[in-house]
């Protein structure tokens, strides 16, 4: 049989058996690719560190800084656990009231804000699963960063001179973009959680600052999230509110997401970290479906740095513009 022909067949057998093998090893793989998006998104502020402290400080404080994100997000779920169990009397009434049967604890007692809160974590208990994961993502995290010059050098000797340079290269340019992918979509998140907020407020749906926070923290998920920071408060307010009201939400919702991702986000960002609209969806559904909650986190960014490397050679460069790698949006 001609070799050429077995080519596609065997390039085919050959995904399939990597995916098959990322999946059987996520306890593994997936804390090392989390830990190597983070290391790429903090390295440029552990060069900035490292002019002014040790290399062992600077890996420190980012590691700090990390679990600094980590505990305010658990503020904010908290806060929104004991949002939810002050008012849930009220809710409770009305949701039997509309019918609905409830679990037997719900229905009979008021759930404190603690069960509450367990119950909000129990979503991503696959993903920290009684801390081990979260404690494999910190020590690969700081092992990266204090090797970052040994892995440059590594991928240089790996590859030859040219080849390793143009990886080394990419990662280095991929910093960049990570970077400042995070600062605009915080900045951006920011204001759409605000603008979320007061508009709830405005119009009267229960727990607005609550949906204000959750828009914050999906608007770190470009396209995916900004459907989701809709849809929560628009089914609130249809359930507990009017239909009237739902259809406001989902209007001034609707158009905030849209204002700020059609115009404010790419004024800022530019080319939305060089992947298309399509693509964005498509990663977090992959990346989701291969290592669970932990792949969807880091999709955005886990794909656009393979579409940043791809675009670094020739043979490649068609797959990354499939991608929508260099597309300006």
């Amino acid at each position: 049989m001609n070799t050429a022909a077995l080519r596609p067949l065997l390039a085919l057998i050959a995904v399939v058996a990597v995916l098959g093998a990322l999946h059987v090893s996520q306890p593994v793989t997936l804390p090392v690719a989390f830990a190597g998006v983070l290391a790429v998104l903090f390295r440029p502020l552990q060069r900035r560190l490292e002019v002014l402290v040790p290399r062992w400080a600077g890996v420190t404080l980012v590691v700090l800084v990390f679990l600094l994100f980590l505990g305010l997000l658990a503020a904010g779920v908290g806060y929104g656990a004991s949002a939810v169990a002050d008012e849930w009397p009220r809710y409770r009434d009305h949701l039997q009231g509309l019918g609905v049967r409830l679990p037997e604890h719900l229905s009979s007692g008021t759930p404190s804000s603690s069960s509450l809160l367990s119950a909000a974590f129990q979503g991503v208990g696959a993903l920290f699963s009684a801390g081990s994961l979260l404690l494999l993502i910190v020590v690969f995290l700081a092992l990266l960063l204090l090797e970052a010059d040994a892995i440059r050098a590594r991928v240089t000797r790996a590859f030859g001179v040219q080849d390793g340079s143009r990886v080394a290269d990419a990662f280095h340019r991929m910093s960049g973009e990570f970077e400042r992918f995070v600062w605009v979509q915080a900045l951006t998140g920011a204001l759409a959680a605000v603008l979320s907020w007061l508009f709830l407020l405005i119009v009267g749906v229960p727990l607005a600052f609550v949906w204000g926070v959750l828009t914050l923290v999906l608007e770190f998920f470009p396209t995916v999230g900004s459907i989701l920071a809709v849809l929560p408060p628009t089914l609130f307010a249809f359930v507990f509110g009017s239909a009237a009201q739902g259809v406001l939400v989902l209007i001034g919702l609707g158009v905030i997401q849209i204002g700020i991702g059609s115009f404010v986000n790419p004024l800022l960002q530019g080319g939305q970290l060089g992947l298309s609209t399509t693509v964005v969806a498509v990663s977090v559904v992959f990346w989701g479906w291969l290592w669970g909650v932990g792949g969807a986190l880091i999709a955005v960014p886990l794909t656009a740095g393979i579409a940043l490397l791809l675009a670094e050679f020739p043979v490649t460069r068609p797959l990354a513009a499939l991608l929508g790698h260099g597309e300006r949006r």
